[in-house]
């Protein structure tokens, strides 16, 4: 029986540990890449230092389908909002381990020509509190119901910055409305 040399076990478990950052995670923290449920995220830790923006969606009705471009696709109509709850944490979690101070914004740009949104009178993507942290990012359309296989018309950008750093478009949403 032949045994790895503790170098090798080091590379195995980075190699496994990598892997399994590349997409995939649970139902509960699923990582960046991963198409599956986003009700809590972690980013990666390289941007900011040891603080990173985390997500907690709060209402949200996913779309049909989603390019691997965007973070994760939603729909919103008059009766639908999307809602999540962004920080910049040390902790992996909004409730404890914040910034004091964190500025939000987002760019929303008109898929079908890649040029930004500067005003609508049914689509809107705002954070509140901003500054602020946690602050919610509430995306509406005052549109009526869309049906399921309405295209993607919509996508936001979103950065935060705190005293230290900033995470600039560190996650795009896809949004169809």
């Amino acid at each position: 029986m032949r045994f790895l040399q503790p170098t090798s076990l080091a590379a195995v478990a980075a190699v496994a540990i990598l892997a399994g950052c590349s997409g995939g995670g649970t139902g509960s923290t699923p990582l960046v890449g991963s198409m599956a449920s986003h009700s809590s995220q972690t980013m990666s830790k390289s941007k900011g230092g040891n603080f990173q923006p985390q997500v907690i969606v709060k209402t949200a009705t996913p779309a049909v389908s989603c390019p691997s471009s965007y973070y994760a696709c939603y729909s919103v109509d008059a009766d639908n909002p999307f809602v999540a709850e962004w920080c910049i944490s040390d902790s992996g979690d909004c409730s404890s381990g914040l910034v004091p101070y964190a500025s939000w914004s987002v760019v929303t740009t008109t898929i079908k020509t890649g040029k930004v949104l500067k005003k609508s009178k049914t689509f809107s993507a705002s954070w509140s509190p901003d500054p602020g942290n946690p602050s919610d990012l509430t995306v509406t359309d005052t549109a009526k119901k869309i049906g399921k296989k309405a295209p993607l018309k919509y996508a936001s950008s979103l950065s935060g910055c705190y005293t230290s750093g900033c995470f600039t478009d560190f996650v795009t949403y896809g949004f169809q409305v």
